[in-house]
């Protein structure tokens, strides 16, 4: 990248965190977007959000959710809750959904699970590369052996995000698995991904939370010069709240597919509350604009929240922005994420 792109794409970026009014999401999304038509097109989006128009522009990610199973217990997640049937998803519906799919910045293959226990994950990371998509996961780590770190890679895996909280016994205490035994997974799955595929994008998911808080400046002095990015994301809490402002989820264009089909408007909806869709019987695409999602961002807009749109809160802390619940801070004290 020359001098002068370095400064435009700075500058551009100074302006969409000035815009959005949050600043981790205006650098996820540089961070994710390939160029100026996948930025174009999430600012579209954004604009429909300001405009609080019922309607938004551009599909531009899909999340599947491979399983909803899990082989950890953290303390912080509220799945333990989730009255769903546990399952795993047919790779058949994964590549149905994706062949209705064009332009998208990214397929998530992830949601309220652990990806790795899928057993035929790499050929769902396969299909998507085939059909020209570029793929993300969130993984716990915990799974991964040498073995299956090279099916991944070797599928066109393009992001792998690790989800870690903490070095020794603050990441113990909040998961339930050796902190030494996480560490030499990515470490040598960093070692395996350097042979095999150096371009492959490595980034960690910290949560910030009242164990997690005190720690983000020593997390990021360990880990940040190993990966290319860490997002720190506020705890979910589901608390009542006044909520106040419309959610920008329902704008940014991503739609959830959990392992049975169900298309739901947000990543937070773990019982799948809120359907819009079923990916069984529907084309993705037209799930975006349909009456169930335009009557949901109607009544945001009104101000009117569903019990699950009210239960959404977030940790509150100076460390991060908050991505749900509406709150937008500057970031300006405690803390820097960046």
């Amino acid at each position: 990248m020359s001098r002068l792109e370095a400064a435009a794409r700075s500058l551009a970026l100074f302006a969409a965190r000035r815009i959005a009014r949050n600043r981790q999401v205006a650098d996820v999304i540089f961070d994710r977007c390939r160029g100026t038509a996948d930025l174009a097109r999430s600012a579209l989006n954004h604009l429909a959000f300001i405009l609080k128009l019922p309607r938004t522009f551009y599909l531009t990610s899909v999340m599947l959710e491979v399983t909803n199973l899990c082989n950890l217990k953290c303390r912080f997640c509220p799945a333990e809750n989730m009255k769903r049937i546990r399952g795993f998803m047919d790779p058949a519906l994964a590549e149905h959904v994706l062949k209705d799919c064009k332009n998208l910045q990214y397929v998530y293959l992830y949601d309220w699970g652990e990806p790795m226990l899928h057993p035929e994950l790499p050929r769902i990371i396969e299909t998507a590369t085939e059909l020209g998509h570029r793929t993300f996961m969130v993984t716990n780590g915990t799974l991964l052996n040498p073995d299956l770190a090279e099916k991944i890679i070797k599928a066109g895996l393009s992001t792998i995000c690790f989800s870690i909280d903490g070095i020794g016994q603050v990441y113990e205490r909040l998961r339930g698995f050796d902190y030494g035994r996480l560490e030499s997974n990515v470490l040598e799955f960093l070692r395996i991904k350097n042979e095999l595929n150096p371009g492959l994008r490595v980034e960690i998911n910290y949560v910030v939370s009242p164990d997690t808080e005190s720690h983000v400046n020593e997390f990021r002095a360990a880990w940040g010069p190993r990966v290319q990015h860490i997002t720190f994301q506020p705890m979910l809490t589901y608390h009542q709240m006044p909520r106040k402002r419309p959610c920008r989820e329902l704008w940014k264009g991503t739609l959830v597919v959990l392992w049975d089909g169900t298309v739901v408007a947000c990543c937070v909806d773990y019982d799948g509350a809120l359907k819009v869709g079923d990916a069984t019987r529907q084309n993705i695409s037209e799930i975006l604009n349909s009456k169930e999602m335009i009557d949901l961002r109607k009544t945001h807009l009104k101000g009117q929240f569903c019990s699950m749109c009210s239960l959404c809160s977030e940790f509150e802390t100076e460390c991060v922005d908050g991505r749900f619940d509406g709150r937008m801070s500057d970031c300006e004290a405690g803390c820097d994420p960046r």
